[in-house]
């Protein structure tokens, strides 16, 4: 018998609601691709420029483990990204994310473009 191994699968769909300029946070589970034959530490990497994290997460074997994602959006819309865990050996667990950041609250006094316009 013979197969043809594919990527995987993406591990999980995150949507996340958020508001422009404040800062959000998405706690991921994140599986062992080890199993229980041992721990598991993971090179952290997103194509998305608005969050943050730890560059590394490590799992336990036989467990799953946490990772704290921060998105601090800097406008409102959607965005569309991933977050990547890979092992040394190139295995690796990602997951979709989608952002849903609604606009910033307006700034007091009608921000720049108000001001600007005021001084002509």
């Amino acid at each position: 018998m013979q197969g043809v191994a594919e990527e995987p699968l993406a591990e999980n769909h995150v949507v996340m609601t958020c508001q422009a300029r404040k800062k959000a946070e998405h706690r991921f589970t994140v599986p062992n691709v080890f199993g229980a034959e041992k721990a598991a530490v993971y090179a952290v990497l997103s194509d998305l420029t608005c969050v943050s994290g730890d560059a590394q997460c490590r799992v336990e074997a036989g467990k799953s483990g946490a990772f704290n994602l921060c998105v601090l959006a800097p406008t409102g819309g959607v965005t569309r990204g991933s977050l990547t865990f890979t092992a040394p050996g190139g295995q690796y667990v990602w997951f979709t994310l989608e952002l849903h950041a609604s606009p910033p609250p307006h700034e007091a006094g009608g921000g720049y473009w108000k001001q600007a316009l005021d001084r002509r």
